[in-house]
């Protein structure tokens, strides 16, 4: 059984901070025996609590910068090889610039779709996990673990562009609407880079290099694909359409 109580992001008074949180209480029963015959039930409980503090700042008007800093504290009623009762403490950073944004509107001449705007713009984000909990990390039993918080270093950037049509409705006036979306984004694992590589293990910071398409030209018409590029070995990796 699981009790969960998430509370929806608010702001702070007036400080321009926001605050929320995740708070989730677990009970496991199993059985840990691999043996049919042989039963050795083993009960553990689980209380997980992730407050999140976020802030964002319009540093100019083209550039955004939000930044988020999350505390995870675990406890569990007992571990592995006979541990006891034990915490379990993260810490999780995001930091995301969103810009700048280019954009250019372009005249149709055309009465039901007279403009079309164009907008480009990058994003940057570093997510971050210190190793903070290694001594704790392996008296967690597997199925008891409340996610990946692995010590954590990776840039993700992308390129988004969007053209967004002025179209007359039925009413007479004008509605805007996204024709379509082309987002070409990859990343980078800090980590794996200062990792040495050997020949059967080699370091390969760079991610898959991920295209993803929607669009709606015309209302009755939607069209879609995405698709990875593994830079490593070279090969298209996954195509869908």
């Amino acid at each position: 059984p699981q009790i969960s109580y998430i509370a929806q992001t608010q702001e702070i008074g007036e400080s321009g901070f926001y605050f929320g949180h995740n708070t989730v209480f677990t009970s496991y029963l199993t059985d840990i025996d691999p043996d049919p015959s042989v039963d050795n039930i083993l009960s553990v409980q689980r209380f997980h609590f992730n407050p999140t503090l976020t802030r964002s700042i319009n540093i100019a008007p083209w550039l955004n910068f939000t930044g988020a800093i999350g505390l995870q504290e675990t406890l569990f009623s007992k571990g592995q090889n006979n541990a006891g009762f034990f915490s379990r403490e993260a810490l999780n950073i995001n930091a995301n610039f969103k810009g700048p944004t280019v954009e250019k509107i372009y005249l149709t001449g055309s009465k039901l779709i007279p403009k079309v705007k164009h907008l480009l713009e990058p994003r940057l984000a570093w997510d971050y996990i210190p190793d903070l909990d290694k001594s704790d990390r392996a008296k967690i039993h597997s199925f008891a673990s409340p996610g990946n918080v692995n010590p954590t270093s990776v840039l993700n950037y992308s390129l988004i562009q969007r053209f967004l049509q002025k179209e007359k409705n039925d009413q007479g006036g004008f509605d805007t609407r996204e024709a379509l979306r082309f987002l070409v984004s990859q990343s980078y694992n800090i980590r794996e880079a200062d990792r040495v590589g050997t020949a059967a293990s080699p370091s390969q910071p760079f991610s898959d290099i991920r295209f993803d398409l929607d669009s709606r030209l015309v209302d009755p018409l939607l069209l879609n694909f995405d698709s990875t590029y593994d830079i490593n070995d070279k090969v298209l990796k996954t195509f869908n359409f």
